[in-house]
């Protein structure tokens, strides 16, 4: 959802921001410019918290900011994406 400048998404449900592989993430637009990707949470053949990546990058193209609302019950994907431990679900 925009709100003027800013990109808002909800994470009220569900269980983790996903993840991708690897080729489709660092083929997108702006990826390597945006992101110091090595330091990502990632497994040898995926990106973790793909949907934040996915949502940093549009806010950038948009030049938005970007917010993310987290359910107070669902700390663990706060965590996650600052710890950089997030599991990465197989192909």
């Amino acid at each position: 959802m925009r709100f003027g400048n800013v990109l808002m998404e909800a994470k009220l449900t569900e269980r983790d921001f996903q993840s991708a592989k690897k080729e489709k993430v660092l083929a997108y637009r702006d990826f390597v410019e945006i992101f110091d990707w090595q330091e990502l949470p990632q497994t040898s053949n995926r990106f973790a918290s793909y949907q934040l990546i996915r949502n940093i990058l549009a806010a950038f193209a948009l030049d938005c900011s970007l917010c993310i609302l987290i359910d107070a019950r669902r700390a663990d994907l706060y965590e996650h994406w600052y710890a950089g431990d997030e599991v990465c679900e197989s192909d």
